[in-house]
């Protein structure tokens, strides 16, 4: 019989995710005395999509919930990602005729994951990717009115926010949050994890109006969590010696689009008390950005839903394609890479799509207004 993992258990396995990695810092002594400033029974440490999710499912059981920001905005690299969001089986799907399910689903991220894959963990999230979009329509998240193919998925089955930005969800889940009582802190940096005897993590050390720019600024406070703590703290890709130790590849050449504050120092705590990173090496790349302009950008959004769908992507040097553009992101990814002049300097591509392909480019006009998405109207112009 199968079985589908409740919204629950698929919003474990979202904070689970979050990875701890090495570093070179001391163990956190046991407390068997600690006095707490303020207490909770739940506490959450980040903002981006898995907290929030982690925090109102805390808040809708009954638990009391403290959830903490390092940065001085909620919703971290989640709140800047494009907003776009996997569903299997999505009611859009269902009227547009599009057959999915998570089986389907499941056999796109095997091959994507090259035999690298959890697949039990694979089933938590792909049947959990309906109740986890029912959970943020509940919460006022508004997604655009057709469904998008994106690479390495074998039907169109993305949805997206209307903004194009993860802050369309982020947002109304914040309000939510808000709404129902957690107890929220920005610029909220943890600076250690306290233990029990028992080796159980009963509570954090922070900086309260903590500024992260400056290391050590902030309030010291200590907060305790009667049932646990959830670490939600996202990436770590602006950090680049720890990023190196996981790939030396990536190198301070290579800009991140994460948010500045992506720097991993509750991982590190986290594998200084025993936890088990796995495949921390396995760092997403994405194929979209453009060197025209900093960060995700315009041209991102231009690509994922008019370049890649509806145009090639080819080699300046020789006009030709040298990847499928719906590849998934680590095939594209790493062609990219591959395309070096004879001094080993990156050559980058160019996506070419039609007037009919950036129908729905939500990012044409300010990519135009701004010049890094380019218009010619004629072949002659073109060339």
């Amino acid at each position: 019989m199968k079985t589908t993992p409740s919204r629950r258990s698929f919003l474990k396995l979202a904070a689970a995710c979050t990875a701890p990695a090495f570093g070179s810092l001391a163990f956190a002594a046991p407390q068997t005395q600690q006095k707490f400033d303020k207490v909770a029974d739940v506490i959450v440490i980040g903002s981006g999509f898995a907290g929030l999710a982690a925090a109102l499912e805390a808040k809708e059981k009954g638990a009391s919930v403290m959830l903490l920001e390092k940065m001085p905005a909620y919703g971290g690299n989640s709140a800047i990602n494009g907003g776009a969001f996997a569903v299997a089986g999505s009611p859009l799907q269902e009227k547009e005729g599009i057959k999915d399910s998570p089986e389907l689903m499941l056999q796109d991220m095997i091959k994507s994951g090259r035999g690298l894959s959890h697949v039990d963990l694979l089933k938590n999230i792909v049947y959990g990717t309906r109740p986890a979009f029912d959970f943020t329509v509940k919460y006022g998240v508004k997604y655009k009115p057709f469904v998008q193919h994106f690479g390495g998925h074998s039907v169109p089955r993305i949805m997206q926010t209307v903004e194009s930005t993860g802050g369309g969800i982020t947002r109304p889940l914040v309000e939510a949050a808000k709404n129902l009582g957690v107890d929220m802190h920005l610029g909220c940096a943890v600076t250690d994890l306290i233990l029990n005897n028992e080796g159980r993590v009963i509570g954090v050390k922070v900086l309260e109006r903590h500024d992260y720019r400056k290391e050590n600024s902030g309030v010291p406070q200590v907060y305790g969590a009667r049932k646990g703590v959830v670490a939600a703290t996202g990436g770590f890709s602006q950090n680049v010696a720890f990023r190196m130790q996981q790939d030396p590849t990536l190198g301070p050449n290579l800009e991140s689009t994460n948010h500045p504050g992506a720097t991993g120092e509750v991982l590190q705590n986290m594998l200084a008390i025993g936890a088990l990173p796995i495949q921390l090496d396995q760092i997403q790349l994405g194929p979209w950005s453009s060197p025209d302009e900093r960060g995700f950008g315009l041209v991102s959004q231009f690509n994922t839903i008019a370049g890649f769908p509806k145009g090639i992507m080819v080699d300046k040097r020789t006009g030709k394609r040298f990847v499928n553009e719906l590849a998934d992101r680590k095939a594209r990814s790493d062609a990219i890479l591959k395309q070096l002049d004879e001094n080993g300097k990156p050559v980058y591509p160019i996506c070419f799509t039609d007037s009919v392909g950036v129908k729905q480019a939500q990012t044409l006009k300010n990519g135009l207004k701004y010049g890094v998405i380019k218009k010619f109207n004629t072949l002659g112009e073109l060339a």
